[in-house]
């Protein structure tokens, strides 16, 4: 007996944060995704661990776990390196005259 590919699924569960990060990259490789459980957090904040889920259609399930857990997120994993071949620049030559009371009374 197959399982219907249009069954739902949990594919991920976390923090708001991160289920709302993984929603945006499956909707942006185009499968169809759902948070539940969002509106919990405004009341109980982060009192319940791993409330916030991500379900999908079982259909999807192989695509999605490689984006979610395969790969890395647009927003994430990026890797900036340092440059190497120059130095730090030097900061500017800052001249500053004498300081001059206006007033020589004083």
């Amino acid at each position: 007996m197959s399982r219907d590919p249009q069954e739902l699924v949990r594919i991920f569960a976390g923090p708001l944060v991160d289920v709302e990060m993984r929603h945006e990259a499956l909707t942006e490789a185009g499968i169809i995704s759902k948070v539940v459980g969002g509106n919990l957090t405004a009341s109980l904040g982060t009192a319940l661990t791993d409330s916030v889920e991500l379900w999908i259609h079982l259909g999807d399930a192989v695509r999605a776990d490689a984006i979610i857990h395969g790969g890395a997120t647009p927003r994430e994993g990026r890797q900036f390196p340092h440059p190497t071949d120059s130095a730090k620049p030097a900061p500017p030559h800052t001249h500053k005259e004498p300081h001059v009371n206006p007033d020589p009374r004083s």
